[in-house]
């Protein structure tokens, strides 16, 4: 199975926590083995999903977001174990979501990749 560096684009939520502006949405860079890119999507969508739903979407107030892949890269590492935390930079409107993609998208250049 291949190695996948995807970054998530989730827009379609509202999370207000008592700051100014509520957060509209999320950037989510994730590593996903499959065998395809169109699997290694839908994996990465679905385990997404789930720890949404369990962390910060309990009660349904926040919606359901809207993913979308800015991009998929195959990762290709002499390492066996390849972790990346598991989080979620959010983001209160898309010129804050611009810079945390273009962050994402930075740091992949130090990796093994094909």
């Amino acid at each position: 199975m291949r190695k996948y560096h995807i970054i998530y684009h989730a827009t379609g939520i509202l999370l207000d926590r008592g700051a100014e502006q509520p957060v509209i949405g999320f950037i989510a860079p994730r590593i996903v083995r499959a065998i395809n890119e169109t699997e290694a999507f839908n994996l990465g969508k679905i385990q997404l999903f789930k720890s949404w739903k369990s962390d910060f979407n309990r009660d349904n107030k926040a919606g359901t977001p809207a993913l979308n892949a800015d991009q998929i890269t195959r990762l290709k590492t002499p390492f066996k174990k390849l972790k990346l935390d598991q989080e979620l930079l959010f983001f209160r409107d898309p010129q804050e979501a611009e810079v945390h993609l273009n962050n994402c998208k930075r740091a992949l250049k130090h990796w093994f990749r094909i």
